[in-house]
C-alpha cells in the first residue's frame, strides 16, 4: 500500500514532488478526491482548507471535493467516484467526527478495498493518523461533544500511529503524552513536526523533512523555527536542530525512538 502522511495542513513543495513520485505522476497530472468533513465541525475552517487545497495542486481543477453524506445510499457510486482518482486526500481537523462520518456512509471499507488495490492515499493530521490502527487517547485533544457516535478504530492501512503537530505549542504537550500511551500500548507511533511528512511504499517507510520556519494552522503557534534533520542509530531516531527558540519536547528522546527499519530521507533526493 502506498500511503503519504504529514502532520502540517500546509504541504512543502518538496514534499508534493516526493507524493508524485509515489504516485508516479508528475504534480500537475494528479487526480485527487478530496475527504474534507473533519473539518465540518471545526469552526473558521474555511480559509485554511482552501490554503491547504492550493498547496497540494498545481490546479485546482485536479481535485474533487467528495461529500460522503450524498453518497451515503450509492455506495457503488462511491467506489467508482474514488476509484477514479489517482489519490484519496483526507483532510484534518476532527479524527472522531471523520471516523464517524467514514463509518456510517461506508467510505471506511471503501478506501481499504481501493489503497490495497493501488490508489494512493494521502492524509494530513488527523486525516494521517486516520490511517493508523487507532484512535485511542486522541479524545484528550478533540472535541468529542459533536461526533453523533464515537469509534476509536483508525483504517488500518498501517500498523504505524501518526502523531501530528509535535512542534505547535497548543499540541506538543498532549502529544508527547499520547505518544507515550500508545507505545505503552504496544503501538508503533511516528512523531512529525510540521515541517515531516511519513511516506510508505509498501514495507519502506522514510521519514521526509524539510528546513525552514515551522508552519502552523492560523491560531496555532509553534514552539520553535527549525531545520529538523535526523541520523538513525540502532536504537532508532535522535532528533537534532539547527536552531531552538524553545523546544522541550526534543529532550523526550521516547518520542522520536522510531523502529531503527524506518530510513530517514531529504524530501528533494
Amino acid at each position: 500500500m502506498k500511503l503519504f502522511l504529514y502532520s502540517s495542513y500546509l504541504l512543502a513543495p518538496e514534499h508534493r514532488d516526493a507524493m508524485s513520485r509515489l504516485v508516479g505522476k508528475a504534480p500537475q497530472d494528479i487526480t485527487y478526491a478530496a475527504i474534507q468533513h473533519a473539518t465540518d465541525v471545526e469552526p473558521d475552517s474555511s480559509s485554511w482548507v482552501l490554503a491547504s487545497s492550493d498547496s497540494v495542486c498545481i490546479r485546482r481543477e485536479q481535485i474533487e471535493v467528495i461529500d460522503l453524506q450524498q453518497w451515503r445510499d450509492d455506495r457503488d457510486g462511491l467506489r467508482e467516484k474514488l476509484a477514479s482518482k489517482d489519490v484519496i486526500w483526507v483532510c484534518g481537523g476532527n479524527g472522531f467526527y471523520l471516523r464517524w462520518i467514514l463509518r456510517v456512509t461506508g467510505a471506511d471499507e471503501i478506501i481499504r478495498e481501493l489503497v490495497r488495490a493501488g490508489t494512493v492515499y494521502a492524509g494530513w493530521s488527523a486525516g494521517a493518523i486516520m490511517a493508523g490502527p487507532t484512535l485511542q487517547y486522541f479524545d484528550a485533544v478533540e472535541d468529542l461533544t459533536v461526533v453523533p457516535e464515537v469509534y476509536d478504530d483508525g483504517l488500518n492501512l498501517t500498523n504505524t500511529v501518526v502523531l501530528p503537530h509535535m512542534d505547535l505549542a497548543d499540541f506538543a504537550e498532549a502529544m508527547l503524552q499520547i505518544n507515550n500511551q500508545l507505545r505503552q500500548a504496544g503501538f508503533a507511533t511516528a512523531p512529525l513536526t510540521e515541517a515531516q511528512a511519513l511516506m510508505i511504499d509498501g514495507e519502506k517507510q522514510e521519514l521526509l523533512w524539510r528546513s525552514g520556519r515551522a508552519i502552523s494552522r492560523p491560531g496555532k503557534q509553534p514552539i520553535c523555527y527549525v531545520g529538523w534533520q535526523f541520523g538513525c542509530s540502532r536504537s532508532g531516531y535522535h532528533v537534532a536542530a539547527d536552531r531552538l527558540d524553545r523546544c522541550d519536547f526534543v529532550n523526550q528522546v521516547g518520542a522520536y525512538q522510531w523502529s531503527a527499519s524506518l530510513s530517514s530521507t531529504p524530501a528533494g533526493s
